[in-house]
């Protein structure tokens, strides 16, 4: 089925679901896509609002999580240069 846009709007893919066989096994998968107006997405981002909240609390908790490793890397780092033994286990 084939869907005419108006000007100013775009489609936004939002949901992937599974199709499942009569014995409850997944067959394909299904993109869903919503219509939305190009003044409710994000400038340069094309995502609407919540679509970048969401990549935004991703990025901050993987930032984090590799500041942790980061800082413990170091660390270590500063306990062997002190001639310390460091356990790694």
């Amino acid at each position: 089925m084939a869907i005419k846009l108006e000007e100013g709007q775009s489609l936004v893919h939002y949901k992937t679901v599974g199709e499942r066989d009569d014995k409850g096994n997944f067959v394909r998968s299904i993109p869903l896509y919503a219509i939305v107006s190009d003044g409710d997405l994000v400038e340069n981002t094309r995502m609407t609002p919540a679509e970048v909240e969401a990549c935004q609390r991703i990025v901050n908790g993987m930032h984090e999580k590799f500041k942790q490793y980061v800082d413990g890397v170091k660390a270590l780092e500063l306990q062997r240069a002190a001639g310390k033994e460091v356990d790694t286990s």
